[in-house]
């Protein structure tokens, strides 16, 4: 949990640090991506307390088949 707090303070520093030389069209942009970003964190952190091993199985079973094919 402290590291999962860690990664959001260092996103949201991030965005801080690069969004003020940015133009005030560009910023609605990159806070569109950012926020999508952290929101996908969250989702995936929180599938990950309530199943620790079920984003594990879905990488495996997302790269195995491209694995299989490059490794044959």
């Amino acid at each position: 949990m402290i590291i999962f707090s860690m990664f959001i303070l260092i996103c949201i520093i991030i965005t801080v640090i690069e969004i003020r030389p940015l133009e005030k069209k560009d910023k609605g942009k990159y806070l569109v991506v950012n926020g999508s970003i952290l929101i996908i964190s969250i989702i995936v952190f929180l599938i990950h307390e309530i199943h620790p091993y079920s984003i594990t199985n879905i990488m495996i079973s997302i790269f195995k088949p491209f694995a299989n094919t490059l490794f044959s």
